[in-house]
C-alpha cells in the first residue's frame, strides 16, 4: 500500500516511481487556475482581468518513465477593449531520477488570438527541459514543485508585428492533501514568462502569466 501511495504522489506532482510489476498506471489531474495576464515593453505596462483557466493533464507511467500531455482550455483575458485568448499544448516524456524527483522533456505550444480589432492568431512553439517533485511532510499532506525551461520559441503570426529570440520559463509550487491512495487535492501558485524582440516595432517585450490554483488528480 505504502508503494501505491509514493506512485500516486510521484504522478500528481509530475514525477513517477518504481513499480515491481511494470504495469502501466494512468493518472488525470484537472486544475483551475486564477491568473492574470502582464504585457510589459519600454513604453507600457499592462495588466488584464482575472481570469478562470482550465488545465487538464493525462499521465501514463510504466517503471521508471513516464509521457503526459497538459492543456490548458482557451481563456479570455481583457483589458479595456482589448480581448485576447489563450490556450496552450504540453507533450512531455520523463525519467525517474529518484522515488522524489523526475526529469523531463518535450515541447510547448501556446496559441494566441485577438478578437478585439484585426482577429491575428499567433502561435509559439519549442521543446523544453525540466524537473518536478514532491516531498511528504506527514501521512497525509505534501508538498510538489516543478519547473520548465524554454530556451528557444518559434513565432508565427497573422499579424503586423514580427518576432524573434523568444524564450520563456514556467514554474508551479503547492500543497496536497492525500484523500485515499487514488486521489489527491491540490493548490498553489503558478507562474509562467516569455521574453522576445519585437522586430517590427523596435522593442523588448514581456508576458507574464500568475495565480493561483486549485485542483484534484485521480490515479487509475
Amino acid at each position: 500500500m505504502k508503494n501505491k501511495l509514493l506512485i500516486a504522489l510521484a504522478i500528481a506532482s509530475c514525477a513517477t516511481s518504481v513499480m515491481a510489476d511494470e504495469e502501466i498506471k494512468y493518472s488525470l489531474a484537472i486544475k483551475s487556475w486564477n491568473n492574470t495576464f502582464n504585457v510589459a515593453n519600454p513604453s507600457s505596462n499592462v495588466n488584464t482581468q482575472g481570469n478562470n483557466s482550465p488545465i487538464v493533464t493525462l499521465t501514463a507511467v510504466r517503471g521508471n518513465y513516464f509521457v503526459s500531455a497538459n492543456y490548458m482550455l482557451e481563456s479570455s483575458y481583457r483589458y479595456r477593449t482589448v480581448w485576447l485568448s489563450r490556450k496552450d499544448y504540453d507533450y512531455s516524456v520523463g525519467y525517474r531520477y529518484t522515488n522524489n524527483l523526475s526529469f523531463v522533456g518535450g515541447q510547448s505550444i501556446l496559441k494566441f488570438k485577438d478578437g478585439s480589432q484585426t482577429n491575428w492568431t499567433e502561435t509559439s512553439s519549442g521543446y523544453f527541459l525540466g524537473v518536478a517533485g514532491f516531498e511528504m511532510l506527514n501521512d497525509k499532506i505534501f508538498v510538489t514543485a516543478n519547473y520548465k525551461h524554454m530556451p528557444s520559441l518559434k513565432v508565427s503570426t497573422t499579424g503586423t508585428d514580427y518576432y524573434r529570440n523568444m524564450k520563456g520559463f514556467s514554474s508551479e509550487v503547492g500543497l496536497g492533501y492525500v484523500l485515499n491512495n487514488t486521489t489527491q487535492l491540490t493548490a498553489g501558485y503558478r507562474f509562467q514568462q516569455s521574453k522576445l524582440y519585437n522586430i517590427t516595432q523596435s522593442r523588448n517585450e514581456t508576458n507574464t502569466m500568475r495565480g493561483l490554483l486549485v485542483g484534484m488528480n485521480v490515479n487509475f
